[in-house]
């Protein structure tokens, strides 16, 4: 972008003095500021000289140089005398404009540097130390909170070319090489504001925020701009958002830009955006995908519900190792596997079935005795997406494994302890001190164990009768008004922390085991009075916490589901991104830094968002699903096909058995239907032949 500023006439302002004044002063103002525009020098005896920066450059020993991203040209208007060209460019070579430093901290805060910023490639940053000139590397998610937040800025595409609008056909189909960058989105709270993301345009901005972290401003000021996004094209750092389609927020911008994208998805596209640069005030329109607006009874029954959830999975599906594993920016390789896993799964498309495969091809083969202190956490979300696999596909190296995982779980049961039936994160004994870590009783592991023992004993794995009545004892006994407690004792390092999602967790836990409905009252109780305090601030929230807490509300109180569903959809808008997949919006308290224990990254935010979309497909016994067959789409089930369905679902194998084999014989070869009676028998012989 060009910048002017006028340059006094060094005869009648003082010579060279004057000229280092007038010079120095605003371009050391546009480096410390970087995207604010370049005031014009005050004083007196100015003759109308101008000299343009398109960007700014000093030289040093005859080399350009200065802020790495920037490029130069210096050119004086046609009033300019020779005499003021050559003391201007005399100048800029006899003082060199030094290199700006910074001090850099990592994450932890231990070390520091004094450095410029040469670049940032591949989620690495490249510092020029300040003590001797040598370059170095340093990885993006080692660095500061405060660092980071202020390579977004500096890096920020609005200081670059423009990318494609993602709002056209042509440009929203990004590959995972080439999509939108994420290398620097800046997660973390700052101070008194949020950085909130407004959904697929592609800006995150720092507004006020209510007790759940979420925009309630009244304007927004631009932060952060997506590369190759429709922002990136039409904003500038420093803008400020004051309205949308034509009317000023008040104290509502999230909740009011939440509600125009959809809105505009659902009509035209278009959404306008109120805009103050500087002092001018300007209207942007943006145009997004017409992917449809929210039905009333969203995620269910709902095309829009639908498209969000197929976007997400075709990004995470695009993401997926060779080894069917997936990866993530912070700690849990297994568990963010699981839940991938477990949205593609969801969705009953046959496009993810490689994906799927893959997926339990992974956790069947995965070792069960290396040991960590996430041990336990890995294992028991490798049995629930193995579980829901199992059944849907029946096949019998899948059920040997879950009795593996169940033994294994088993054994991590807090046996010689005081609390014999609760868990850790993992392998735990007094004995054996590496195994383990200060958090000995850890509640969400018991209502993840108690999840999972049910989903074994409908795959029926032989789960141990009298200890899972025990276990369910112990939860009742440690939290009878409904909630799953932190711990069964105060004391523990860590505190109680708040209990939406583990109590989600233990709703999912009373539903699939079948005999709980006394409890479940009470876990209802304890949900409803949680959610509207902390829905976005759950312990692991933008990993874990939210989803399970929403999914236990489906399965056991559908009325509180629609209240939450309703609340928080202009939320779920602002999470997403152009290219399918979300972002977590920073709460207003659990907002540690980006790799941090609670803001994980968006494989695993966009993974466990796609499973709160899942419930509408009910394919996912965890989100309230009856029985599925993979390639068999029960509602298109008609007469015997229909019936021999009912007879799995309830058991009787050898009918369906019987009858689909005489349905199939009395129809032509490619009769309608001969896929489904294929499917139901290939389903009906793995079970058969496991042990």
């Amino acid at each position: 972008m060009k910048k002017q500023f006028p340059i006094s006439n060094p005869l009648t302002s003082g010579g060279r003095p004057a000229i280092l004044h007038r010079v120095m002063e605003p371009v050391a103002s546009h480096f410390s500021q970087h995207t604010q525009p370049i005031k014009s020098c005050a004083g007196t005896g100015d003759v109308g000289s101008k000299i343009d920066f398109i960007a700014v450059q000093s030289r040093r020993g005859g080399t350009s140089r200065l802020c790495p991203t920037y490029s130069v040209s210096i050119r004086c208007s046609l009033q300019s005398s020779l005499f003021h060209w050559v003391l201007a460019l005399a100048f800029l070579f006899l003082f060199p404009l030094n290199g700006f430093a910074r001090t850099w901290k990592d994450a932890s805060g231990s070390f520091q540097v004094d450095a410029e910023l040469v670049k940032v490639e591949n989620g690495t940053v490249y510092l020029k130390l300040a003590k001797d000139g040598k370059v170095i590397p340093v990885a993006l998610e080692a660095l500061s909170a405060e660092d980071r937040a202020h390579v977004g800025l500096v890096q920020s595409p609005a200081q670059t070319k423009p990318g494609p609008n993602l709002g056209d056909p042509a440009s929203s189909s990004a590959s995972p090489e080439k999509g939108p960058a994420l290398m620097a989105i800046p997660n973390e709270d700052t101070k008194d504001a949020t950085l909130l993301n407004l959904g697929p345009i592609g800006v995150r901005v720092t507004t006020e925020r209510d007790s759940q972290g979420q925009g309630m401003g009244s304007s927004g000021e631009v932060a952060y701009l997506f590369e190759k996004s429709t922002a990136a094209a039409h904003l500038l750092i420093g803008d400020r958002i004051t309205g949308v389609n034509g009317k000023a927020f008040r104290n509502d911008l999230g909740e009011r830009v939440g509600a125009a994208i959809d809105l505009a998805e659902g009509s035209t596209g278009n959404i306008n955006l109120e805009i103050l640069r500087g002092s001018e005030k300007r209207t942007v329109t943006f145009n997004l995908p017409k992917i449809g607006s929210y039905s009333d009874t969203f995620p269910y029954n709902c095309d829009k519900s639908k498209r969000v959830l197929a976007a997400a999975c075709d990004w995470l599906a695009a993401r997926q190792k060779p080894s069917g594993r997936w990866e993530n920016e912070g700690d849990g390789t297994a568990s963010i596997t699981a839940f991938a896993g477990l949205a593609l799964l969801s969705t009953g498309d046959p496009k993810y079935e490689p994906q799927i495969r893959a997926t339990a091809d992974f956790f069947v083969g995965m070792p069960l005795d290396q040991v960590d202190r996430l041990t336990g956490w890995k294992f028991v979300h490798a049995s629930i997406f193995l579980a829901e696999y199992y059944l849907q596909t029946g096949e019998p190296r899948v059920k040997e494994k879950l009795v593996e995982l169940y033994k294994e779980l088993r054994r991590q049961q807090l046996s010689q302890t005081a609390y014999p039936y609760w868990f850790s994160h993992g392998r735990f004994d007094k004995k054996e001190p590496g195994e383990g870590d200060g958090y000995v009783y850890l509640g969400v592991q018991v209502a993840n164990c108690l999840t999972a023992w049910s989903l074994m004993r409908m795959c029926g794995v032989d789960v141990e009768v009298e200890n899972f009545a025990h276990t369910w004892e112990a939860v009742k006994e440690s939290g009878p008004t409904g909630e799953m407690p932190y711990a069964p004792v105060r004391r523990q390092p860590g505190g109680d922390g708040d209990a939406w999602g583990r109590t989600g967790m233990l709703a999912m836990a009373c539903y699939l085991s079948g005999d709980q409905a006394r409890h479940s009252r009470a876990v209802m109780g304890a949900l409803s009075r949680q959610w509207e305090t902390i829905y976005f601030n759950s312990h692991g929230s933008s990993a874990m916490g939210k989803t399970w807490g929403t999914l236990g509300t489906a399965v056991i109180d559908p009325r509180l589901f629609r209240q939450l569903m309703d609340r928080y959809k202009a939320s779920f808008d602002l999470m997403r991104l152009s290219d399918g997949r979300f972002v977590a919006q920073p709460a207003g308290t659990h907002t540690q830094d980006f790799t941090g224990g609670y803001l994980y990254g968006c494989t695993w935010t966009t993974a466990i968002n796609a499973l709160i979309y899942s419930p509408a497909h009910g394919r996912l016994r965890i989100a309230g699903g009856g029985l599925v067959i993979r390639g068999v789409e029960r509602a298109n089930l008609r007469g015997p096909l229909q019936t021999a369905f009912t007879q799995i679902e309830q058991g009787r194998n050898a009918e369906a058995l019987k009858a689909l084999t005489e349905w199939s014989a009395s129809q032509a070869p490619e009769a309608p239907g001969q896929k489904d009676a294929a499917a139901m028998r290939t389903y009906l012989s793995n079970l058969a032949s496991g042990k």
